[in-house]
């Protein structure tokens, strides 16, 4: 496949130029810019099972010829301007079958949506039924004629497909005119949280009866907590957005150090499971007492004295030696301290729901890296009279193939990979997470719709189905980071023979090794 495009936004993600693809789009190969590295190009691919890094050289806006070449024995090379566009690599052939397949002009693969669209011109492009040769490819970029006359095209489509333009024309607009009468005719009451500029004073009610009001109170923190007075100086009429600034200020000036101790402690415990203080919500009377009171007010001065700047407080804690120590348990340490909550090793834990699937994700070769942006949805809307429910997807869309911190969370559904790996309930605070072991997270890491597509996504990239033994081998590699040993390999041999290479996937999602922080 070959083109002749110009870029209009450099700084755009996955936009297809050409692609070919099954009439669903669920199978497809194109020529896809910038959707795993910014402005390079690259061979896009159902779920990357035939996508790898070219690493050529990144787009300038210029108009460029950019050429995939598909070689019979899998070998997949780019060309950009007739000259080869970085190393090429071998990840097999796919076929397209007669009748039951399409080409797509300016958009990865159907349906359309997301960040599929291209945004630049096309100005010409073509497909071959057998693999060019350099010399071939070459010439094709030497093509001088690169004209773009959009009424010309239509013209030379023929009468019947201006006609039928026409219509289609004719069609947006008839639908134009409707929804413009339609949305004139609906009024829908949103609702929405506004800064109130005049919310009025603030009286005691008394025995909580807002018909029954005392004394009048003005905005202020609280005395007990020590530092300056909790007195804000506001006026009782002060507006919402002047009591929350102040309310901030208070927070973040008047009780720096009870802040630095709060922050230093949250973050300790995100790095070893549990914090100094093992209330991270509750630092006071009735909290639990620090095991290592003088540890806190160290990190929480250096904290203050840095700026409170959080990546220093990272730093200075992994490369610490209580961070950096083996997890191994040793017999003094386990008769005089079983808890570990004086920190004598390094605190075994398994990894939370969000983590193992974003670690699924990143070893199958299918995480979506984009950064910021509005979150993906893994669950159907229904509204019943009023009342939305959220239904969970049956799979989940490769659009949905982003970290997990960036998943639209209503809170009154979870999926059920998250919801057995102990994530919060989203409709209510959670100071820590609970840690459990259940039958429930074996059979999800098993037999769960995302563990089917993770499992599915790693065998289609790892599988060699001449060498049961290269694949056992790279799966090892992959999901445990290590070789297997020679009885592991002999087990994996009979799994594999008997029940196929996806079940011993799957199998390694389960284990310990894979889940737990050692």
């Amino acid at each position: 496949m070959a083109a002749w495009v110009k870029i209009d936004d450099l700084d755009q993600s996955g936009g297809g130029v050409l692609s070919l693809q099954s009439l669903d789009g669920s199978v497809f190969d194109a020529i896809v810019y910038a959707e795993r590295e910014a402005r390079q190009w690259m061979a896009g691919s159902n779920g990357f099972a035939r996508s790898e890094s070219f690493g050529g050289q990144q787009e300038s806006g210029q108009r460029v010829h950019i050429a995939i070449r598909y070689r019979a024995d899998g070998t997949i090379e780019a060309f950009r301007n007739g000259v080869l566009y970085g190393p090429g690599y071998r990840r097999g052939l796919q076929r397209f079958e007669a009748g039951k397949s399409q080409f797509l002009f300016g958009l990865r693969h159907g349906p359309a949506g997301g960040n599929r669209w291209l945004t630049g011109v096309i100005y010409k492009a073509v497909c071959f039924d057998q693999a060019l040769s350099d010399e071939a490819i070459a010439q094709l970029a030497r093509e001088p004629r690169l004209g773009w006359n959009l009424e010309e095209a239509w013209q030379n489509l023929g009468e019947s497909f201006v006609q039928q333009r026409q219509a289609y024309r004719s069609e947006l607009e008839r639908i134009d005119r409707e929804l413009v009468d339609l949305r004139a005719s609906v009024r829908k009451r949103i609702y929405s949280v506004v800064s109130n500029p005049s919310v009025g004073a603030t009286k005691v009610l008394l025995r909580g009866d807002v018909y029954q009001e005392g004394a009048e109170v003005r905005s202020g923190g609280i005395d007990s907590v020590g530092g300056p007075r909790g007195d804000f100086g506001l006026a009782a009429d002060a507006s919402d957005a002047q009591r929350r600034v102040a309310l901030a200020q208070w927070i973040t000036q008047a009780n720096r150090a009870l802040l630095s101790r709060v922050i230093v402690n949250r973050v300790w415990h995100y790095h070893f499971g549990v914090g100094i203080v093992d209330t991270p919500n509750d630092l006071g009377f009735n909290g639990a007492r620090p095991t290592h009171p003088e540890l806190l007010d160290a990190l929480a001065q250096a904290f203050l004295e840095d700026g409170m700047k959080l990546k220093s407080l990272h730093r200075r804690i992994v490369t610490s030696s209580v961070y950096r120590q083996s997890s191994r348990p040793r017999e003094d340490g386990l008769s005089k301290d079983a808890s570990n909550r004086l920190l004598w090793r390094y605190p075994v834990r398994r990894l939370d729901g969000e983590s193992a699937r974003d670690a699924m994700l990143l070893i199958a070769g299918v995480l979506d890296r984009t950064i910021g942006g509005p979150g993906y949805v893994d669950v159907d809307y229904k509204d019943t009279n009023g009342t939305t429910y959220y239904v969970p997807k049956s799979q989940e869309p490769p659009e949905s193939f982003r970290r997990t911190v960036y998943r639209f969370n209503p809170r009154c559904e979870r999926t059920s990979m998250l919801d057995v790996l102990d994530c919060p309930d989203p409709s209510a605070t959670a100071p820590k997470r609970a840690m459990t072991t259940t039958p429930l997270q074996a059979l999800s890491l098993l037999n769960s719709d995302f563990v089917f597509q993770m499992t599915d996504a790693l065998v289609d990239r790892m599988e060699d189905p001449q060498e049961a033994d290269t694949t056992i081998t790279k799966l090892f590699r992959s999901v445990l980071l290590r070789d297997p040993t020679d009885e592991e390999r002999a087990q994996c041999r009979q799994l594999v023979a008997k029940h196929g290479t996806k079940a011993l996937t799957r199998a390694l999602w389960n284990s310990s090794e894979f889940l737990v922080l050692d």
